[in-house]
């Protein structure tokens, strides 16, 4: 029963940051920051290179955020704990889990935009920029994530 109530808390924990992270995403695509600064990601749209660029740029740096704020909550000095059926978890694993899961928000609207842009401006020479630069962001992602994360499949796409 009780490791039915702690896979239920980090459900919650998940669920709640999957919806933080996405919404803030798409805020920053459509509306940008507080009071227009920064303006909205979506106005770079006619510049395939820097729009790519952008909202790669800007999951790269809630991704090392979300971490941070993971391993804080989970005390990174700690290796490994007991849940509450005794069963021992790793917390790099737990990490991961939840890292994983908060930026999955972020994949589709990403994908769909990067595959609009990509339709939109079929050019080789952009075509070969945007790919070293979602490649570039691929392996400064995978640093921060786990080995085949739902974002990182989506990039590699």
């Amino acid at each position: 029963m009780d490791s039915d109530r702690n896979r239920t808390i980090l459900d919650e924990v998940a669920s709640a940051r999957h919806d933080a992270v996405a919404r803030a995403f798409v805020n920053a695509l459509t509306r940008g920051g507080p009071g227009g600064t920064p303006r909205p990601i979506e106005l770079q749209a006619p510049d395939p290179l820097r729009y790519i660029g952008d909202m790669l740029a800007w999951i790269h740096q809630a991704c090392a955020s979300e971490k941070e704020m993971l391993e804080s909550l989970f005390q990174r000095n700690v290796e490994q704990y007991q849940d509450l059926s005794g069963i021992t978890v790793r917390v790099t694993d737990t990490i991961s889990d939840l890292l994983d899961c908060a930026m999955e928000g972020t994949c589709r609207p990403l994908k769909s935009r990067m595959e609009q842009v990509l339709l939109l401006q079929p050019g080789a020479i952009t075509s070969y920029k945007v790919a070293n630069l979602i490649q570039f962001y691929t392996v400064t992602l995978c640093k921060l994530m786990r080995k085949n994360a739902t974002l990182e499949r989506v990039l590699y796409e």
